[in-house]
């Protein structure tokens, strides 16, 4: 036996078992013509080496990486579809290099086994290649890959970077086809929960569950769900889930189980990135039997607000890199909500003119208008604009502009309540946050956002309660601690306002706000060195941030609590 660095390409064809079944004689017969005539030859004019043939899978050998991805990328972009004896074949192709060892006509290792993973990972036609990989053909190759992130990979005890050709991107950069265009929005499958139990009462229950998230996680407006009909998962459970995921076109699946002891009663949920086949969010819920119906109500309850943000911040990331190389409107749209869910300066700026692009091509998607108005409350909170009240008014506009083209839509209502808050029009505030919670009571953000209008018009009783609520919905949600810390600081408990506020630091470090509080809470507790220091860096990272900046944003809604945030921000150094 030889130890050896190789290149290795993995590939097989899509559906295989579904095609013999439908045509044995006339798919062996097309995949036979195939590697006769293109892809052996095709093979041999990159340097590779069949190693081995697996019915319908490919095993080959290449002097390098360069060569093995250009056979890759070749193989992918049309010959095949072009070819007459293709009879419709599609292959999925995983690309590796690492030390392979070979064993006179076979190869083994953790390098042919990291690009058969990658190969089952591919969509349809394309091609996943390692980072070793990429590391060895970027500048080399003007093909562009996109970061897919790592991954966790069966039977591989470390996670590997993962990098893929999409679907009709063409060799050489050319402009993808029609239909590789992303989805306007991107879909969430709802699988039935299985019941690993033998009572037919819980298995009532599972269907009822699946049932009710269907219901309320489809209330959530930024993308879009589907629920097929009942399935045989077989005994691979992970497998039929993505499997069926795959089928329906969906980006994201959800599904779970609910098992049974005496009477306890726990129930398990997932969601799966169905492309790289990875978890993004798992939780457990634990019940008594005694009470069925309520237990289905409470989880129901949990998980619609639990898998919201982790799976809009993974859908952003994704979508990161689309952004930069002419992504659609909803790819940008997504790209924009990732840099509002962690404002800082420059990504808010970023964030505007984003918005301004998307509403200049698609001036009726309406969802941008809640982006804009948060871009204009965020940068009016932060001193990142020149006068907060305008900021906010424009905020409130492009709410406005958006509840035009769709009054139903919870996220602009929310918006708009935010914005009226602070510009002091509490009634306005807390009726169309109450909309919004009314439209979709699951979204932690809508909560949030009340409890925050009610915070800055002094009402912290009522505000502690809506944050309670937001936080049961999705604990942990960044913008709670914010908001819990300014209502403390409103309501003259600098105590609590401090722990608050540090906890939202760690996950907010660049808001200006936060720090504006907490100065104010720090001279209140007798701190003023620790005052001083943030006002320091408020100086140098936002000099708009002056006396005469705070009495225009806070003077409009709560005009007393604005004389006493003033009088300790003096103390510790804030210029008028």
């Amino acid at each position: 036996m030889e130890r050896r660095l190789s290149a290795i390409l993995a590939a097989d064809v899509v559906g295989y078992s579904r095609l013999m079944e439908q045509d044995e004689v006339g798919t062996l017969a097309a995949l036979k013509s195939l590697r006769k005539e293109i892809l052996g030859p095709l093979i041999d004019e990159h340097g590779g080496q069949i190693v081995k043939l697996m019915g319908d899978g490919f095993l080959v050998r290449f002097p390098s990486a360069v060569a093995a991805v250009e056979c890759a990328l070749a193989w992918q972009d049309g010959r095949i579809s072009a070819s007459a004896s293709s009879n419709a074949l599609q292959f999925r192709i995983g690309v590796n290099l690492g030390d392979v060892v070979i064993d006179e006509e076979d190869i083994f290792g953790d390098g042919v086994n990291i690009a058969a993973r990658l190969e089952s990972l591919c969509q349809p036609g394309g091609v996943c290649i390692s980072d070793i990989v990429h590391q060895n053909v970027v500048g080399r190759l003007e093909t562009v890959f996109e970061d897919r992130g790592e991954a966790a990979l069966k039977n591989i005890n470390r996670k590997v970077r993962i990098w893929s050709w999409p679907i009709g991107t063409a060799v050489g950069g050319r402009v993808p086809s029609e239909k590789a265009s992303p989805p306007e929005k991107f879909l969430l499958a709802i699988l039935p929960f299985i019941n690993l139990s033998s009572d037919p009462e819980v298995t009532q229950f599972a269907e009822g569950l699946t049932r009710d998230l269907v219901t309320e996680i489809g209330k959530f407006s930024l993308f879009s769900v589907t629920a097929p009909a009942a399935h045989n998962r077989g005994a691979n459970r992970d497998a039929g889930a993505l499997d069926v995921s795959r089928d329906l076109g969906a980006q994201y699946v959800l599904d779970g189980t609910v098992q049974v002891a005496g009477q306890r009663i726990r129930v398990s949920a997932q969601v799966t990135d169905v492309e790289m086949a990875t978890q993004i969010w798992a939780d457990r819920y634990n019940g008594s039997t005694e009470d069925l119906f309520t237990l289905q109500d409470d989880v129901t309850h949990k998980i619609s607000g639990n898998l919201f943000h982790p799976l809009m911040k993974h859908a952003a990331q994704r979508a990161r890199i689309k952004s930069q190389i002419g992504a659609k409107t909803y790819d940008r749209y997504l790209h924009c909500w990732h840099l509002i869910e962690r404002p800082t300066a420059a990504g808010i700026e970023e964030a505007r003119v984003d918005c301004e692009k998307i509403i200049d091509s698609d001036p009726d998607f309406v969802l941008v208008y809640e982006l804009l108005a948060w871009v204009n409350i965020h940068g009016a909170l932060n001193g990142w604009v020149e006068d907060p009240q305008v900021a906010l008014s424009e905020a409130r506009e492009a709410a406005l502009r958006g509840i035009s083209l769709d009054e139903k839509e919870a996220y602009l209502r929310s918006g708009l309540g935010m914005a009226e808050g602070l510009r002091g029009n509490i009634d306005a505030s807390l009726r169309e946050s109450q909309a919004a919670i009314d439209a979709n009571p699951y979204d932690a953000e809508y909560p949030t956002f009340m409890g925050a209008s009610l915070a800055f018009a002094g009402r912290l009783d009522e505000a502690l309660a809506a944050f309670e609520k937001a936080d049961r919905l999705s604990p942990g949600y960044p913008p709670i601690a914010l908001f819990q810390g300014t209502a403390y600081l409103l309501a003259e408990q600098p105590g609590g306002a401090k722990a608050h506020l540090e906890q939202s630091l760690m996950t907010l470090p660049e808001y200006n706000w936060i720090r504006v509080c907490l100065a104010a809470a720090l001279v209140a507790l007798g701190q003023p060195d620790a005052a001083r220091r943030e006002v320091a860096r408020l100086i140098d990272e936002a000099p708009r941030l002056t006396q005469g900046y705070l009495r225009t944003l806070l003077t409009p809604v709560n005009s007393q609590a604005c004389d006493s945030l003033i009088v300790a921000l003096q103390e510790a150094g804030l210029p008028e």
